[in-house]
C-alpha cells in the first residue's frame, strides 16, 4: 500500500529508525507544536484534535501539555481581544462570540475567562 508515494512498510522502518536514533519524536513534535499553536491563538481542545489527527497518541499528547507551559485562559483573552473589537450587546452576539471561542478549541472555563475578562466595556 502506498502512503504520499511511498511503501508504508518502507515509511515504517524508516519512521522506527528515526525513533531508534532519537532524530523523531512525538513527545517533542507535541509539546513545540501545543506551544505553536497555543500563540496562534487555539486552544487545548482543538490542538488535542490535530495531534490525533497526526496520529499522535493520546497518552503522549497528556503529557506534553503537562510540560507545555501555555496559560490557555490567557490565550483566550488573546484570541478574543483580536477578533472582536467589543464585548457582546446582545444576546445573540454573545452566543456568536462563545461559537467562536469554542470553534478555535477553548474550554467552557476558558470561555467563560475570555469573555469576562476581554475587552474592557460594559457586559449585558
Amino acid at each position: 500500500m502506498l502512503e504520499k508515494g511511498f511503501e508504508t512498510d518502507c515509511v515504517s522502518i524508516i519512521l522506527g529508525k528515526l525513533r531508534d536514533e532519537g532524530l523523531q519524536s512525538d513527545y517533542r513534535f507535541s509539546e513545540g507544536y501545543i506551544r505553536y499553536r497555543g500563540r496562534r491563538g487555539f486552544g487545548p481542545r482543538r490542538i488535542s484534535l490535530d495531534l490525533e489527527k497526526r496520529g499522535v497518541s493520546s497518552s503522549i499528547i497528556s503529557d506534553a501539555f503537562s510540560v507545555a507551559e501555555v496559560d490557555f485562559y490567557e490565550t483566550a483573552v488573546s484570541a478574543f481581544n483580536k477578533k472582536f473589537s467589543a464585548k457582546a450587546k446582545s444576546l445573540a452576539e454573545k452566543a456568536r462570540q462563545q461559537r467562536f471561542m469554542e470553534y478555535r478549541g477553548f474550554f467552557s472555563e476558558h470561555v467563560k475567562y475570555a469573555l469576562g475578562n476581554g475587552i474592557e466595556d460594559e457586559n449585558i
